[in-house]
């Protein structure tokens, strides 16, 4: 693996092979991010490798990053060591303002009061999270609407991947963004709301020689937004194949919530996981005076005390760290959304940031009485140094079963006669 700056239209540039170390950095709902250290003495001579804004992928991925920074240090003896860092083209929307439009303030402060709205208050539609994203991700690359802010504009282009009703929240029929934060605090929003994740994609012809084939303008980059599939039952790493080097488990359960009792004036719901009995029920109880709400805001109390908030405390007992082999062999391999590899071209073998995958250790599935422990990928990794080529995923507990599990809430009307029975 080796570093390919791209030139000004995205086209290959130049492919450095004399480096130090390589490494080259993918994320889960976070930015990814690589650094390059160099004894090139061509900085000296006015010729960097790299300077701040210049794009990059790695030699075998299609992720392009931007160069962030650059450090450079002067040895004794005159050496040269050069450490180049960047990251994915997600943290451009750190810089751009989650707003519709840029107009006066009094216009703004008018028509935009509660923010930038979506969906309807007292409506039934539930909302599309995916389509919310896309009209956000298309201003924040446009020139908000001014020939004169064309310089705002980034050649991306969104692209939605997978079943668009898996993005319908339960009870959301309205949300709104605050224009005082960014894009990205925007869309880490609708990804933690969806467990889904984007990914840019860098032109064929920047890692491919047979681009010329393909129907995707210059200067352009794709960004694929979609949700991780559940794969653990054809993608397990374990101590068997040698997949698994180390790894920890920890439980506790102290302050884990598996039931939650929430009373209004005239209700009281009750939402358990399946094992929530007796000694095993930890319960988070509250009441709230809902008279007053709109329709909107009485859903939404219940969906974030019934859903979300049981769902954050389920898996907070729980951590799991684990270091998977480096290319561990080719029953597994790990790999990205483009316009050739899709959902329904994905390998069997093949899995994808965000994805789902069984973790098996018999010392770890014993504890929690289970055949397989469910991880998301979070992180993959690549480094090229003087010892080699490696690569390897980062896996992270996921609460995932314990959503299914938790049973639908049921109500105790109003009037119901006790028995302390």
């Amino acid at each position: 693996m080796h570093p390919v700056i791209l030139g000004n239209d995205f086209s290959p540039e130049k492919s450095i092979y004399d480096f130090k170390s390589f490494v080259f950095t993918e994320r889960f709902q976070d930015h990814g991010d690589f650094q390059l250290i160099s004894t090139d003495d061509g900085i000296l001579q006015g010729d960097p490798l790299l300077r701040p804004g210049k794009m990059i992928v790695a030699s075998n991925s299609a992720t392009p990053m931007m160069t962030t920074s650059i450090d450079v240090r002067i040895d004794d003896n005159g050496g040269v060591e050069t450490t180049y860092k960047g990251k994915t083209l997600d943290y451009l929307f750190t810089h751009r303002p989650c707003v519709k439009e840029i107009r006066d303030k009094t216009y703004m402060d008018a028509e935009y009061k509660n923010g930038w709205e979506f969906g309807d208050k007292d409506g039934n539609e539930r909302l599309n999270w995916m389509t919310i994203w896309k009209e956000l991700f298309t201003v924040a690359s446009s020139n908000y609407g001014h020939k004169e802010l064309d310089f705002l504009k980034l050649p991306f282009e969104p692209i939605i991947y997978g079943d668009q009703i898996g993005f319908i929240w339960h009870y959301q029929v309205y949300a709104t963004f605050d224009g005082g934060t960014s894009m990205w605090e925007a869309f880490k929003r609708i990804m933690e709301n969806n467990n889904s994740t984007i990914r840019f994609q860098a032109p064929p012809f920047a890692v491919n020689e047979w681009w010329q084939y393909y129907p995707w303008p210059r200067d352009h980059f794709k960004c694929f937004h979609y949700r991780g599939q559940d794969r653990s039952d054809f993608i397990i790493f374990d101590t068997f194949d040698d997949s698994l080097l180390k790894g920890q488990l920890s439980v506790n359960i102290e302050n884990v919530k598996n039931a939650v009792i929430f009373s209004n004036e005239d209700h009281t719901w009750v939402a358990k996981s399946f094992n929530a009995w007796g000694q095993y029920a930890h319960v988070s109880y509250a009441t709230e005076n809902m008279a007053k709400q709109s329709d909107y805001d009485w859903e939404k109390t219940v969906e974030t005390r019934i859903y979300q908030e049981p769902y954050k405390t389920l898996s907070s007992g729980f951590n799991l760290s684990v270091e998977v082999a480096p290319t561990s062999g080719s029953m597994k391999r790990y790999g990205t959304p483009s316009d050739e590899n899709t959902f329904e071209t994905k390998k069997r073998d093949e899995y994808w940031l965000g994805d789902l995958v069984g973790v098996q250790v018999p010392y770890f599935t014993s504890v929690l009485g289970v055949d397989r422990i469910l991880a998301r990928v979070t992180e993959f990794t690549r480094i090229e140094d003087e010892t080699g080529y490696r690569e390897y995923p980062s896996l992270a507990y996921c609460d995932y079963k314990f959503r299914t599990d938790l049973q639908s809430p049921w109500a105790i009307k109003k009037d119901t006669k006790y028995d302390w029975n």
